[in-house]
């Protein structure tokens, strides 16, 4: 991640589909740390609990995942 970030790169999505959430959150814990560091935003893929538990800048849910304001609910108004 490090290599991207110092190559441009200015918005980082952190995905892994098999990763249990506690440890999907130790792993977005580390990565929104190493992305506030160097510049970057840190987007957590289809998991809204994950993604506010680091304190991601955001999260990617697909159309059919959940409804927009569960969501919401889950993240809260600033990710």
């Amino acid at each position: 991640m490090r290599p991207a970030i110092a190559g441009g790169v200015q918005i980082v999505q952190l995905r892994d589909k098999q990763l249990p959430d506690d440890e999907l959150v130790a792993v977005a814990h580390a990565a929104r740390a190493l992305c506030e560091a160097l510049g970057a935003l840190l987007i957590v893929n289809d998991r809204p609990f994950v993604a506010s538990e680091a304190g991601a800048d955001g999260v990617h849910v697909g159309q059919d995942y959940m409804p927009v304001a569960e969501v919401r609910e889950i993240v809260g108004p600033t990710c």
